[in-house]
């Protein structure tokens, strides 16, 4: 899980520099929606318990995630 952490981490960082770079932040922007997807995702799998309410949460956290990349 902290791999996982460290490497969303890297990506934000990567990300924040490449925007200064461009002097466009709607790419920082953009991300921060897929990457509470992404953790949401490995949660779901990291714990192997596959209860209703996890599920559907995860699912609710995508939808919110990819609507927020979308609209940004």
């Amino acid at each position: 899980m902290f791999e996982i952490i460290r490497t969303l981490l890297l990506c934000y960082i990567v990300l924040f520099f490449l925007s200064l770079r461009l002097k466009d932040n709607s790419i920082v922007d953009v991300f921060w929606g897929i990457g509470f997807v992404i953790l949401a995702w490995i949660a779901l799998f990291e714990g192997n318990i596959f209860v209703l309410p996890q599920v559907v949460l995860t699912l609710l956290v995508t939808a919110w995630g990819v609507r927020l990349a979308l609209t940004i």
